[in-house]
């Protein structure tokens, strides 16, 4: 799905990210799995619905949106720079705690 206007949540045990317009929603799934993440909107939001049964199936989302695909670059980009940081906070954290029971 692509955010054309508003805001979706997109939470799971581990990560809890905003989504804005111009998101793919749920880029970072699998294609015909289910979603590791549970989606709620936390405004009023409309949103295109697409077919997503295989990872090329992205692109009809970017043809349509092409004029867009600007906002979609840096909004992926954002969002991937976001996964990447809560990743290094808990690996750094897991460190720590791996290495203090390997201290005891």
């Amino acid at each position: 799905e692509y955010i054309i206007s508003g805001k979706v949540e997109a939470k799971n045990d581990n990560i809890c990210l905003n989504l804005k317009k111009d998101c793919i929603i749920g880029l970072f799934e699998y294609a015909a799995s289910p979603y590791i993440c549970e989606y709620r909107a936390l405004e009023d939001t409309t949103i295109a619905s697409y077919p997503y049964t295989k990872d090329s199936d992205v692109c009809d989302i970017i043809n349509e949106y092409f004029n867009n695909c600007e906002n979609i670059v840096t909004t992926c980009a954002g969002l991937t720079l976001s996964i990447c940081s809560k990743y290094n906070y808990l690996k750094r954290n897991s460190d720590i705690f791996i290495n203090t029971i390997k201290n005891h």
